[in-house]
């Protein structure tokens, strides 16, 4: 009999049971390994996970607590004909160094406390238009402009009146228009004030000195240019937003600690504006050179073309609507700092009647004096104020938007210039 055969008599293992036997035992050992790894990898990741869910969540609950400049959500997105539009229903937080602003977007796109467009039986409606200074996201909404305006006005004539905060970051007066033409008019607008910012408003509608090397492809908003003849407009419109949504747009929206990360960390040493690229491909550039001059002459002379032109469009649609136009000029801080305009270049500047911080001021006015447009100029209302104060009580050092303070003198100068002006109903 041979072993194999004896080893089966006898009942004792062969070589092939010994494997048999050894898989058999290392099967359950393999398994449980496998157990203990993945309990670990799950361990570490709910550690991980944890703390940012725990984040996230006391983000939602608390607000901006944690330290640093960052925002906690994208207010801003593209648009297919406005370039950039508010999110609608945004609800988020804006905190840097001088503020912490709590930013609340209504159902129809505006930083305004309105839910709808209905506009209330009896109710006197003016709708503010303009850029960064009129959305006022350096202040609580209830200390801009057009909340303390609202007030005043309510306040004095004994009846409800209503101003429709219809301002948005970055927009030039080709934006402006488009946005009173598409969603302004749904508000039924007994008036239209349009804040012009001298500070970048008018290379704000010349794309040939936004974009750089004045390359139109780089746009991501709108712009009127002049034709042929420098007579009539013509719009050029951005490339429509793509359709795909990449992860970090889907993370923007629904995630706070996500956009704290990539707005205070991401985007600082990447050395990026978060809302520049709205704008433009690579962001816009901001020319300075010429600004001031008496007699504006290349593409500042262009620029200011298009402003007129665009400014009688605003004027015409505005009067469809049944609604005056009225224009203020925001000052930029520059026009307000005496220092600034001692230094030896910008003091020859001055003295050679070659320009200053009245040119501007000139400009738009000239404009307005041809559209039949009462114009207010807040310079006159700010520049007592700033000699006696500082320029910093009134704008926000580094920021250079408004202060609380800046947005009670030009609520102050707009309420008593529509009365002067007669235009406010009795």
């Amino acid at each position: 009999m041979t072993d194999h055969g004896q080893r089966a008599a006898t009942g004792q293992p062969g070589a092939g049971d010994n494997h048999t036997g050894q898989r058999a035992i290392a099967a359950p050992h393999a398994a449980r390994r496998r157990a203990v790894i993945l309990a670990r990898v799950f361990a570490i990741s709910f550690g991980l996970l944890l703390p940012l869910v725990a984040l996230e969540i006391m983000l939602r609950l608390f607000g901006p607590f944690l330290p640093g400049n960052y925002d906690t959500g994208q207010d801003v997105r593209r648009h297919p004909t406005l370039g950039h539009y508010h999110t609608p229903g945004f609800r988020g937080w804006v905190k840097t160094p001088q503020f912490t602003v709590p930013i609340v977007i209504n159902p129809m796109g505006f930083r305004d406390p309105r839910q709808s467009y209905a506009k209330p039986p009896g109710t006197f409606r003016i709708l503010a238009l303009g850029d960064s200074y009129v959305e006022a996201q350096q202040v609580p909404l209830e200390q801009s402009v057009t909340a303390l305006l609202e007030h005043r006005l309510t306040t004095s004539l004994g009846r409800p009146v209503e101003v429709i905060n219809g301002g948005v970051f970055g927009y030039g007066t080709t934006q402006e228009y488009l946005l009173l033409d598409q969603e302004g008019v749904k508000y039924q607008p007994d008036m239209v004030v349009l804040f012009f910012c001298h500070c970048n408003d008018v290379p704000n509608n010349n794309y040939r000195m936004e974009l750089i090397n004045g390359e139109l492809h780089r746009a991501l908003k709108p712009y009127y240019d002049l034709d042929d003849d420098a007579t009539e407009l013509r719009l050029l419109t951005p490339p429509p937003p793509s359709a795909r949504t990449s992860l970090r747009a889907r993370m923007r929206d629904y995630s706070m600690l996500y956009n704290v990360i990539e707005t205070g960390v991401v985007y600082k040493l990447e050395l990026q504006n978060p809302r520049e690229p709205f704008n433009g491909v690579d962001g816009l550039v901001d020319p300075t050179r010429g600004k001031y001059d008496a007699k504006p002459t290349g593409e500042w002379e262009r620029a200011w073309r298009i402003t007129d032109l665009v400014l009688e469009k605003l004027r015409d649609r505005a009067a469809e609507m049944g609604a005056p136009l009225v224009v203020v000029g925001i000052p930029e801080w520059r026009m307000l700092d005496r220092p600034y305009w001692q230094r030896d270049a910008n003091k020859r500047l001055v003295e050679s009647g070659r320009g200053g911080p009245d040119a501007p001021v000139k400009h738009l006015g000239a404009i307005a004096r041809r559209l039949g447009v009462p114009y207010l100029d807040l310079q006159p209302a700010f520049q007592p104020k700033v000699d006696a104060d500082s320029l910093f009580t009134y704008y926000l050092e580094a920021d250079y938007h408004w202060t609380a303070a800046g947005h009670i003198v030009a609520t102050d100068a707009v309420a008593a210039f529509l009365a002067e002006q007669g235009m406010l109903p009795r």
